[in-house]
């Protein structure tokens, strides 16, 4: 038995046709998997032989025409332009192939009937008889197409049979296909890379052929029909961008799907797999088809053969789709829950259980709710929220007991809060139903509370907070109220005498239920940590070293963190390191969570942290990040999903634009509609400071100091919350001055001074630098440098510029030049890195006058272009010159001051004009009188500069 290759772009096939035209006859057996190329060579054949004149007969046989007898010989007697004495015979046969009763006699005396009426056509034109997938024609007319083909070379006829290569490899299944005689065979092979490579060539070019060949060959597994599918998408959707992989199409899904539909056996076992996932074994795909398993493990081979899947597995995520997607809806939920038995019993997890069981989209029982119960709350400890959510709405549409459908409204109001706050208060009314029935658990109370302030319904708030305190209170409740009670203190500090309060917290102290709970200890310097993968807190040690923080006590573990709850203890330790100032440690901690978040599963919790790290940035000085956070956190999520949160975007973007003095944009962030109910909250006391230095900046001290205080009857209701801290005292301080009222400044930045702690923070820093301003003239050093102390500690470095160039100042007017020079180069090294550096230099301090214009460095005057000096500061012998310049001295008398030529100051005065860009000397006079050094101050210089 010769055999040969065959490839549907390779020459072979020629050759065999050439020698089968000098023959008699014979039979042609083409074999191969499922659209590695037999219908490709099925085609070439026919043109061959019509061509050449040849009678031409074709047939194909249909899995769903098995068991009809005759139905592949009657598409024999339907091939156009056949004689009619051949088709006279041909449905002679049939009616014997068809008839009950007929005997094995007659069906033979009509088969030599029409192997004499084809001899007889062979004299005018060879007879060439087709069939393509034999192994799905029926028993009858098998055994007559073999009858002929054992007959095929004595009366100079062509045979071809086309079968699947495992039905031509298997002797159970063809066993009179392994006896005919002068048998050639030819195997459909698939395509290597360079053919494919070559294929692509002709359609997207050499170039773009070199770039895809791989990847193309890696999905269709160099299976002729798919490259065929793949060719079709690329000229339709055109060649993907460099660098980008090869898409999977609708032409290559279909031809995936058409090419298998062929083989019912093959097909089901893809589905099969399909179902189960990555991962699944032929063990597994048996059971579930409830077949053998060698049988199932000799079709995974064949599929891997014939480039349909790669070692048993889907060679591309969109493979695996199509298959799905070409299943009928009620046999793939069948499949989905039998899969579900199946693979509880071999332990696969819970959440791979509920994905079937999502896939099925059939009402759970008692048995698959627990599952789908269990699922969600693991999706949601690894911040898969939207999976979560189908998991709990799934188990939402089974017969449920009130108290199991008060549980799976909590966890789904939950999940809901991850992915959009907006749609969990759509599901918030299912747990004021569940409270007013007394099925709502502590857990969904508190849940409950947080969002109805999310959303400014304090009255409801407050209803959800006395059913809380009906719960009896135990030990174990202690943190989560103390936690409770400190998210209130951002939300609404007026319901925190309202709270329950834990038996240990009655214990420690006598005083006043709001003062014990809405004020939370920071951890002190060494002794805590916490364990983001966790959450815990758990004792150090040691400390860590000085200057460390409270950074150094964070343990970053490798794993995600616990996200089950929205408010989990990350999330609240966060915003205890706000609270109290340590802007370092609580972006350290922000940034870490938003890289282990998964931010396509919970945009509802992105968008919050990506507003909070927004506003720690604008607060440390990082004004352009700033800027990109919030922008960012608001397109995370509509504005009607903030609930009064949207202060903490909002607040960093207007602050952000108005420090780097664009005014215009700030103002249009202040034109975004608010909820009311946020001015009653932490967010909307930052709002209110933000919108504050706008007008301040603006030139309208007034409209500033009514947004100042206006915080001050919210920070005075409730001792011990966030709003102690925002500084509002210092900022009005700062507005009084504006106003001309420095004995107002005084009093306010005093109290401010005597209720913040000794521990750094900007609030203080900006106390301090206030205190500076309005305090006596020789106790102004002091305040100062405690000033950038504190500033330095945490990390506000626009206010801890704006100190430096305070401080410079001093130390230029009491004639320390050398250390004003290194001042006033810190200042400017930090506004550059605040994102200020540009012709005239906006910094916000703890002085009104530095909230509109600071000539820290003067740009290229109008009209002039800028040097490669630009930007340059100027030396102390150029500060000397240019200082008594600015003070009405002329050259002469500068050169005798400084014992110096005059034409060694006019030199130093070019340079100084150069680098400050001015002309002449008004000019320098109102560019140093902006630094408080213009005409009439008087300074004494000594030694000499030269």
């Amino acid at each position: 038995m010769d055999s040969c290759s065959y490839n549907p772009h390779a020459k072979t096939l020629d050759e065999l046709l050439a020698g089968d035209e000098q023959s008699e006859g014979g039979v042609i057996i083409l074999h191969g998997g499922p659209g590695t190329g037999k219908t490709a060579a099925l085609r070439s054949l026919r043109t061959h032989w019509t061509a050449s004149g040849s009678l031409y007969l074709a047939a194909t046989g249909f899995h769903n025409e098995r068991e009809i007898a005759g139905s592949t010989i009657e598409q024999l007697a339907q091939t156009p332009g056949i004689p009619d004495p051949l088709q006279g015979t041909l449905r002679q046969l049939m009616g014997r192939l068809t008839a009950p009763a007929a005997s094995a006699t007659a069906r033979i005396r009509c088969l030599h009937g029409f192997v004499a009426t084809l001899t007889g056509t062979a004299r005018h034109a060879r007879p060439v008889i087709v069939v393509d997938d034999m192994h799905n024609a029926d028993r009858a007319s098998r055994s007559s197409l073999l009858h002929i083909a054992r007959r095929a070379r004595d009366v100079g006829i062509v045979v071809v049979f086309s079968c699947t290569r495992e039905f031509w490899e298997s002797g159970v299944h063809s066993p009179g296909l392994l006896g005919l005689p002068d048998c050639r065979t030819v195997e459909a092979s698939a395509l290597s890379d360079p053919d494919v490579r070559l294929l692509l060539e002709g359609e997207v070019g050499a170039e773009a052929a070199a770039a895809f060949a791989g990847s193309a060959h890696r999905i269709c597994g160099g299976n002729p029909r798919l490259v065929a599918g793949l060719l079709q998408d690329l000229r339709t959707d055109g060649v993907p961008p460099d660098a980008s992989p090869v898409a999977v199409g609708g032409a290559l899904r279909g031809a995936y799907r058409a090419a298998l539909a062929r083989h019912p056996a093959l097909w089901d076992c893809a589905l099969a797999l399909a179902v189960l996932g990555d991962g699944g074994t032929s063990a597994q795909v048996a059971r579930l088809l409830r077949r053998d398993v060698d049988e199932v493990a000799h079709q995974i081979g064949e599929l891997n053969r014939a480039g349909f899947l790669r070692d048993g597995a889907f060679r591309h995520p969109g493979i695996r789709t199509a298959v799905l997607e070409g299943a009928d809806r009620v046999e793939r939920s069948f499949l989905h829950r039998r899969a579900v038995a199946l693979l509880q019993g071999d332990g696969a997890s819970l959440c791979t259980l509920a994905g079937h069981l999502i896939a099925a989209d059939r009402v759970p029982d008692e048995v698959e709710v627990s599952i789908l119960l269990s699922a969600a709350r693991e999706l949601l400890s690894r911040g898969q929220a939207e999976e979560a959510r189908r998991c709990l709405r799934l188990a939402d549409r089974a017969e449920l007991d009130e108290q199991t459908r008060a549980d799976v409204s909590t966890d789904l109001v939950d999940a809901l809060w991850h992915v959009n706050p907006a749609a969990a208060r759509q599901d918030a009314e299912l747990l004021l139903a569940a409270m007013s029935a007394g099925l709502l658990k502590e857990h969904g109370l508190r849940l409950l509370i947080l969002l109805l302030l999310w959303f400014g319904r304090h009255e409801e708030a407050e209803e959800a907070i006395r059913s809380l305190k009906k719960i009896p209170p135990s030990v174990q409740t202690e943190g989560r109220t103390r936690d409770l009670a400190f998210l209130v203190g951002y939300f609404r500090p007026e319901l925190l005498d309202a709270l329950p309060v834990s038996p240990v917290d009655q214990s420690r102290s006598g005083v006043a239920p709001a003062a014990q709970l809405g004020k939370t200890v920071p951890p002190p310097f060494g002794s805590t940590w916490i364990d983001i993968t966790s959450g815990e807190r758990s004792s150090l040690c040691s400390s860590p070293q000085d200057g460390e923080g409270i950074g150094a006590c964070i343990r970053w573990g490798p794993t995600a963190p616990n996200l089950s709850r929205f408010w989990d203890r990350n999330v609240i330790y966060l915003l205890e390191l706000l609270q109290h100032g340590h802007l370092l440690d609580t972006d350290r901690l922000c940034g870490e969570l938003l890289i282990r978040l998964p931010a396509a599963e919970s945009p509802g919790r992105q968008a919050f942290l990506t507003g909070l790290q927004s506003h720690v940035r604008m607060l440390q000085g990082d004004l352009r990040t700033a800027v990109r956070q919030g922008v960012a956190a608001l397109e995370l999520l509509p504005l009607h999903s903030w609930g009064v949160a949207i202060g903490a975007p909002l607040s960093a973007l207007i602050s952000a634009h108005t420090f780097l003095g664009e005014t215009d944009e700030a103002a249009r962030y202040l034109e975004y509609p608010v909820p009311y109910e946020m001015m009653q909250s932490y967010f909307g006391a930052t709002y209110l400071m933000s919108r504050g230095h706008h007008f301040l900046a603006t030139g309208r001290p007034d409209a500033a100091l009514s947004d100042f205080t206006a915080c001050s009857s919210l920070a005075t209701r409730q001792r011990g919350t966030p709003l102690d801290l925002i500084g509002w005292r210092s900022s009005a301080a700062e507005a009084h001055l504006a106003m001309g009222a420095p004995q107002m400044a005084r009093q306010l930045v005093t109290t401010e001074l005597s209720l913040l702690s000794s521990r750094p923070s900007l609030p203080r820093g900006r106390a301090l630098c206030t205190m500076a301003a309005v305090d006596e003239p020789e106790r102004r050093r002091a305040w100062l440098e405690e000033s950038v102390q504190v500033l330095r500690a945490c990390g506000g470095r626009i206010s801890l510029a704006g100190a430096l160039a305070d401080l410079s100042q001093f130390h230029m007017e009491s004639g320390d030049t050398e250390l004003a020079r290194a001042r006033w180069h810190e200042a400017l090294r930090m506004t550059d890195e605040c994102g200020l550096s540009r012709p005239m230099a906006e910094v916000a301090v703890s002085r009104p006058d530095r909230w509109s214009v600071s000539a820290l460095r003067k740009g290229p005057a109008d009209g002039e272009s800028a040097t490669e000096t630009d930007g340059e500061v100027l030396s102390e012998a150029e500060w000397k010159v240019a200082t008594l310049a600015a003070g009405g001295r002329s050259n002469r008398q500068i050169a005798a001051e400084l014992y110096v030529t005059v034409s060694t100051v006019e030199q130093h005065l070019t340079r100084v004009y150069r680098k400050l860009s001015v002309k002449r000397r008004p000019d320098l006079s109102k560019v140093l009188g902006s630094f408080g050094l213009g005409t009439g101050q008087q300074h004494s210089f000594t030694g000499n500069i030269s």
